[in-house]
């Protein structure tokens, strides 16, 4: 078979294969189908083919397992610091809790330690940006306090 009439056959883009799918091309591959036989006939790329009937003779099922998810970031011990650093001093910002648990040995970046410490229940503010009064402003507030 010319290598034209294969590429023709294969679609040039990804895809997810379903369980299924996998498992015809385990049954195909068990009745002793060639894994370029198997692709002209289901018209899926070999590399495609190659994968699950590799993850097949590894783990003995066609399909992928669901991924459990991440991983936290923290542990449950230093969850539990950081709501003890955060119910020691109600107002203190976060950015000091945050050294404080570096210093303690927790290395933990601000925006992970925002994130625990608000599904725990707390927050933090950041006070409004004031600017400092120039010599005219405050000459101008003495007199109209002065005038009432």
């Amino acid at each position: 078979m010319p290598l034209t009439e294969t590429m023709s056959n294969t679609p040039m883009y990804r895809i997810q294969l379903d369980d299924y799918t996998c498992g015809l091309i385990i049954g195909r591959f068990q009745s002793d189908q060639s894994r370029a036989d198997i692709q002209v006939a289901m018209s899926i790329p070999r590399s495609t083919i190659v994968d699950c009937v590799n993850r097949w003779k590894e783990t003995g099922i066609e399909i992928l397992e669901t991924r459990k998810g991440k991983q936290p970031k923290l542990s449950e011990r230093a969850q539990r610091a950081v709501v003890c650093s955060c119910r020691e001093d109600l107002f203190m910002p976060l950015v000091a809790h945050t050294e404080k648990m570096k210093t303690a040995g927790v290395d933990i970046h601000r925006q992970t330690l925002i994130k625990y410490a608000t599904i725990s229940g707390f927050g933090s503010y950041s006070p409004a940006y004031v600017p400092k009064l120039t010599p005219r402003h405050i000459q101008r507030r003495l007199t109209h306090l002065g005038q009432r």
